[in-house]
């Protein structure tokens, strides 16, 4: 092994440990959003639902 490869795994094992930690807030940041976006379309998702007739209708054809 030479000095260079071995101080590129080291770089690469710092880069990938720091992405974890971020990767992970980005993740808690955006269950966040998914959460107040789910919140904030819950009652005229109903609405509509209720309008077009139930359950027929589901979460998959509704818009993100």
């Amino acid at each position: 092994m030479g000095r260079q490869v071995k101080r590129q795994i080291s770089r690469a094992r710092r880069t990938k440990a720091v992405l974890g930690n971020r990767s992970k807030k980005l993740v808690d940041i955006s269950m966040m959003i998914m959460t107040l976006v789910a919140k904030t379309r819950k009652p005229p998702a109903h609405s509509v639902k209720n309008i077009l007739g139930g359950p027929r209708h589901n979460q998959a054809t509704a818009p993100a």
